[in-house]
């Protein structure tokens, strides 16, 4: 199925997200624009607002979104979505805040092998809240809040 160069999925407060031709997405807020590899390799810190989506919602709006597509090629693009790329992020973060959303998505995705040890140094950091620490160890052992 030929696609445009990108089309509308949803919005997400501020955020728009297109996805585009080879899997990749695009995310819209105001006059900027960030690619995938903005997400996977310059670690650009304006997807960060994506996390604040309730992480069920926001996979049903990217399913409503990606139907346009029939049922094949939204099953591939909803895969191709870098969540994982983005909770990284926001474990990588500064921000105890983002480093809570980024856990609220892991408690709902999942953990995965490579997201292992940010969780343990997570929950060893004496920076970050007790309650932020305690749900990384819990998500460490336990892959779930």
């Amino acid at each position: 199925m030929n696609l445009p160069s990108s089309a509308f999925v949803a919005t997400f407060g501020e955020c728009d997200l297109y996805v585009v031709e080879g899997h990749n997405w695009v995310l819209k807020r105001g006059s900027h624009s960030l690619d995938t590899a903005t997400l996977k390799n310059d670690k650009t810190p304006g997807w960060l607002p994506l996390l604040e989506q309730d992480y069920a919602d926001f996979q049903e709006a990217l399913v409503h979104g990606l139907t346009h597509l029939g049922p094949e090629e939204s099953a591939l693009r909803l895969v191709a979505f870098p969540a994982q790329d983005l909770v990284l992020l926001g474990l990588a973060s500064p921000s105890a805040y983002w480093v809570d959303l980024a856990l609220r998505w892991v408690g709902k995705m999942g953990t995965w092998p490579a997201l292992l040890p940010a969780l343990h140094a997570l929950s060893l950091d004496p920076y970050l809240p007790q309650s932020t620490r305690h749900t990384a160890k819990r998500l460490y052992y336990t892959g779930k809040l």
